[in-house]
């Protein structure tokens, strides 16, 4: 059992206007920032300035928000807008890619996206994946100890769930490093980081790689089938109406983006966690039936996710508050899973806690395709690590390490460890 101190941050005024979910403070310690908003507007809806967007972080008002029709998923119409005529034109491509992402798409296109790639993540088809999961898990750790890396993210937690992928998707294993740099120049774009020249470049540059990429793997098993999910695609497997080919690659490059960049957060924040808690590491080893719980938990506690973005459809007033149409509302799915009305203590990490209805993996028509493999990954490698390398432990102080400074993930840059 272990927690957080939310005490020192909730004693402290806020000024909406200087609030920066980007800034050092709260990339570094989310939580903290967001104890300090939620004593200050008494968890429900408030206004940031800099953001431009309502923020929303009581639990009920945010899985509320998450499924409802006033506001929509399509946030690459107004980034979009945002642009010059210029900076439209390079943006071609991505805008694009991002057209076949079920993530940005509203019903009926949201629907039509997700159905043919559904039975590849059911929880049968999920578990069917594990003994090749446990493979390559301990096929990846044999290297880790054998290669004297300090990096416990580019050694371990990243390659076990590109693996994964790239098994379902037929990725050769030589590519993957490209994938991660493709991805990670991406969710700059995505996540909206992206202020420099150089690095607007670099995702630009990031989604014709990967449409071009998965157009060519597409057209190889065109002529190649296999057993494999874009087999499947390719045939309109599980399809009311076969997607186009742009479509295809769109949901290709989602299915990479967001099935190694989630799953790698969490087993990477879990170790971060765990082995600086000598009890509930302990208690994992020694009930692996623990391990369900502990993820669910880890993902409830400081999960991958802390913002799903929304956009108001049409001027409203939603549960009292004038929205007006365009404005950016900002589902705080962290601050919804520390919610004082939905968990009891809830800044303390509870690994048996139960019942535990987070929303760490998003909530109704928008959950988390992939969170049932992640979930499984996630339960095999992090009880092998503890095992296997019981002497585990960070190589540096907490305070040193860095987090990606984005509005809506929670993900480590490095984990330097040691194992002896």
């Amino acid at each position: 059992m272990f927690g957080d101190d939310p005490g020192t941050a909730s004693s402290v005024s806020v000024d909406l206007a200087t609030v920066d979910l980007v800034g050092a403070e709260a990339v570094r310690d989310p939580h903290a920032v967001l104890a300090s908003l939620r004593e200050h507007g008494d968890g429900k809806i408030q206004w940031l300035p800099r953001h431009k967007a309502w923020l929303l972080m009581d639990f009920d008002l945010v899985k509320r928000a998450i499924q409802d029709e006033a506001f929509s998923t399509d946030t690459i119409t107004a980034l979009y807008a945002r642009l010059t005529d210029e900076e439209r034109e390079r943006f071609k491509s991505a805008e694009e890619l991002f057209r076949g992402w079920m993530i940005f798409n509203d019903p009926p296109t949201h629907s039509m996206l997700r159905r043919p790639v559904v039975s590849a993540f059911t929880p049968k088809g999920v578990m069917a994946l594990r003994p090749e999961i446990e493979r390559m898990t301990d096929a990846i750790l044999d290297e880790f100890e054998a290669s004297g890396s300090t990096d416990f993210i580019s050694s371990v937690a990243f390659p076990l769930p590109a693996s994964v992928i790239g098994l379902l998707l037929g990725v050769e294993a030589d590519r993957y490093d490209d994938m991660r740099d493709w991805s990670k120049h991406l969710g700059s774009l995505i996540m909206g980081k992206v202020s420099r020249e150089d690095a607007w470049n670099r995702a630009l540059a990031a989604a014709e790689h990967m449409q071009s990429y998965f157009g060519d793997l597409l057209e190889h098993f065109r002529e190649h089938p296999t057993d494999n999910l874009v087999t499947r695609m390719l045939n309109g497997v599980d399809a009311d109406i076969p997607l186009s080919a742009s479509q295809l690659v769109g949901a290709c490059s989602l299915l990479l983006f967001g099935g190694h960049e989630t799953t790698m957060s969490l087993i990477a924040t879990g170790v971060y966690h765990l082995i600086q808690q000598p009890e509930d590491r302990a208690q994992l080893l020694a009930r692996p039936e623990l391990a369900e719980p502990a993820v669910e938990e880890l993902l409830r506690f400081d999960g991958p996710s802390k913002i799903l973005v929304r956009r108001v459809r049409e001027d409203c007033t939603w549960n009292g508050t004038s929205m007006k149409s365009g404005q950016a509302v900002f589902c705080c799915t962290m601050a919804a899973n520390r919610d004082p009305n939905q968990f009891d203590d809830p800044d303390t990490f509870i690994i048996d806690r139960s019942p535990n209805r987070h929303v760490g993996f998003g909530f109704g028509m928008h959950f988390c395709l992939g969170a049932q493999l992640a979930r499984l990954e996630a339960q095999i490698v992090i009880p092998r690590v503890l095992a296997r390398f019981p002497r585990l432990r960070l190589a540096c102080r907490p305070e040193e390490l860095s987090w990606h400074p984005t509005i809506v993930g929670r993900t480590l840059q490095s984990l330097p460890v040691q194992i002896d």
